[in-house]
């Protein structure tokens, strides 16, 4: 921001010198660089309403916009006080984590303060659990130096042939949850956005008051909890009142130090009613009180779940079967990260066939009658493209297109980062890649 200024001070230098600039008082000086700076930030709130709303949002007033930019502080404020909460609560390494899906096992790394590990048999890229919302960049960067986690390791033992090592989360990053709590479930939930015959959640050419919601979001449930940040982003979106038409989230969690923690961030963090209800229910989902949560949820919100804490692939596929046993009333939405896409191309087709017992034909599951071309011809494609795996899943669920949405957000997040002025180019292909991958991998789908 400020080196745009600079770069308009220059260009009005002549005018200013005509106007005497340089017999003003320092005073006048800084009034005129608050000035410009003042428009700037008008300039990049005016490109991401237009950005959310292209029509110009016919109907509202000044007094009913929302500032974007306020609701969006605001929530990195009080997500920021939670991660500090929380790595003073959970240090690295205090709770033992999965790194690697059942079949690579023993490409496992050790972390700080957890049992060893046995040897590998293949020099293979280890993996170290780094919750994307605790540590940000800075924090990963005090852990390598502590030890406790590795950034490079040697591909062959004894040279200088150097590979980068992967890290796993099992949290969402602070844009994820902001971009989650205070733009999708909203849209989501908004009778000013419809989805159109392809499945595209979009916003309406004209406002109508009475109009449907595209969706129910009343009841939410974040399957595998784990430490509350989803709960807790719901909690601070309601205060900043972007959830508004959500009532209740309930978290289900298996592991009973996870569960006391959970509720010891709600009584620390969640300070006022804001017409949100939190529930934390200590159960397996697939079974007793979480799969009655998941029955009655309208939203199911799954990060990273069955892969990395089963057994084995076949037992990981069982999960998923056994979830879309109970997840099966229509219109139910599944809020994905990563995608449904990614976690069954993992899966054989041998293991499909194995797991599903009969449940999948040779030609892959039947299309319903009167389905829209569109949606049969991308199936099509996507059935071609994911083998048996694609075919089973996407004869549950079908994909809903959130892009519409997930460009407002995007355009807002470089409307408030400098690294997205003209003059800061340099930086914003970084910046921009990871966010995009970060936003990109959370999808929603609609049970058939």
């Amino acid at each position: 921001m400020e080196t745009n200024v600079e770069a308009t001070f220059i260009q009005l230098q002549g005018i200013l010198d005509e106007k005497g600039f340089g017999t003003w008082g320092e005073s006048d000086a800084n009034l005129l660089r608050l000035l410009l700076d003042g428009y700037y930030a008008q300039q990049h709130k005016l490109r991401a309403k237009q950005a959310r709303d292209p029509s110009g949002g016919a109907g509202a007033t000044d007094a009913e916009e929302v500032d974007e930019e306020a609701v969006i502080a605001g929530m990195d404020r009080s997500l920021t006080k939670l991660r500090h909460f929380l790595q003073r609560s959970v240090p690295y390494g205090s709770i033992a984590e999965p790194n690697a899906p059942p079949a690579s096992v023993s490409s496992c790394a050790q972390q700080c303060g957890a049992a060893p590990v046995l040897e590998r048999r293949a020099v293979e890229p280890p993996t170290f659990p780094v919750d994307a919302f605790i540590y940000l960049e800075e924090d990963v960067e005090e852990l390598v130096q502590r030890g406790c986690i590795a950034r490079e390791y040697c591909r062959t033992c004894g040279s200088v042939d150097i590979g980068l090592c992967d890290y796993i989360t099992h949290s969402f990053a602070q844009e994820q949850l902001v971009y989650l709590s205070c733009y999708l479930l909203p849209a989501l939930s908004d009778g000013a956005y419809t989805v159109s015959s392809d499945l595209r959640l979009h916003r309406r050419e004209e406002a109508a008051s009475s109009a449907t919601a595209p969706f129910s979001c009343r009841h939410v449930v974040d399957v595998g909890s784990r430490l509350g940040v989803v709960l807790l982003a719901c909690y601070f979106a309601a205060q900043q009142k972007r959830l508004t038409k959500t009532l209740r989230v309930t978290g289900v969690e298996m592991d009973e130090k996870m569960i006391s923690l959970q509720r010891d961030v709600i009584k620390r963090f969640v300070t006022k009613p804001v017409g949100l209800q939190l529930d934390v229910v200590h159960s397996n989902c697939l079974e007793g009180a979480g799969s009655e949560a998941l029955r009655g949820a309208d939203v199911v919100v799954l990060h990273n779940v069955f892969e990395y804490f089963a057994v084995s692939p076949v037992e990981h596929l069982r999960c998923w079967r056994r979830l879309r046993e109970i997840v099966a009333r229509r219109g139910q939405l599944l809020i994905c990260c990563p995608g449904l896409e990614k976690t069954f191309s993992a899966f054989t087709e041998a293991d499909v066939r194995h797991v599903m017992n009969g449940e999948m034909t040779a030609s892959g599951p039947a299309l319903p009658h009167g389905e829209d071309a569109a949606v049969r011809k991308r199936r099509r494609e996507e059935r071609q493209d994911g083998g048996a795996a694609g075919g089973w899943y996407q004869s549950w669920v079908d994909e809903v297109d959130v892009g519409e949405v997930r460009e407002a957000f995007l355009a807002l997040y470089r409307g408030n980062d400098p690294c997205h002025d003209e003059a800061h180019s340099s930086c914003e292909g970084e910046v921009d890649e990871e966010l995009m991958e970060r936003l990109h991998s959370v999808r929603v789908y609609k049970v058939r």
